[in-house]
């Protein structure tokens, strides 16, 4: 059984504002093997799939949904905006600073502070991090 450990939104930015126009989200399923799960916002326009060879690729095949999503090609320039929200866990956090390559776009990276989840093994709460108010 795989569930996501990735969340990566993809969209325009305003060029005199933060945040973004999300148009594509882009999901990591993880469990027997991994999987990008691709599909638009809103619209039936973009639905595919791509499943990375090993977790090393897991990064790159995300640049490869990018420059798909986008239209871009690989010896150009990629120019978007994208948010991604890395859940612990995921093989793609051991691989966050990899977004640093990606010069060109807008990112935010967002990663967990805190988690309360029912563990069925230890039946209780598990609460990682803390909430800052």
């Amino acid at each position: 059984m795989g569930i996501a450990t990735a969340l990566v939104v993809i969209g325009g930015s305003h060029q005199n504002d933060t945040g973004i126009g999300p148009q594509v989200i882009a999901e990591l399923w993880e469990g027997d093997r991994a999987n990008w799960s691709v599909r638009s916002i809103g619209s039936k326009d973009i639905e595919f799939r791509i499943d990375p060879n090993s977790p090393d690729d897991i990064f790159d095949e995300l640049v490869n949904v990018l420059r798909k999503v986008c239209g871009i090609a690989p010896n150009e320039p990629l120019e978007t905006s994208i948010a991604v929200t890395i859940f612990d866990g995921s093989s793609l956090g051991g691989r966050a600073h990899r977004f640093a390559e990606l010069a060109t776009c807008d990112v935010t990276l967002f990663t967990t502070a805190y988690s309360r989840t029912f563990s069925a093994w230890k039946e209780e709460w598990v609460v990682e991090g803390s909430l800052k108010i």
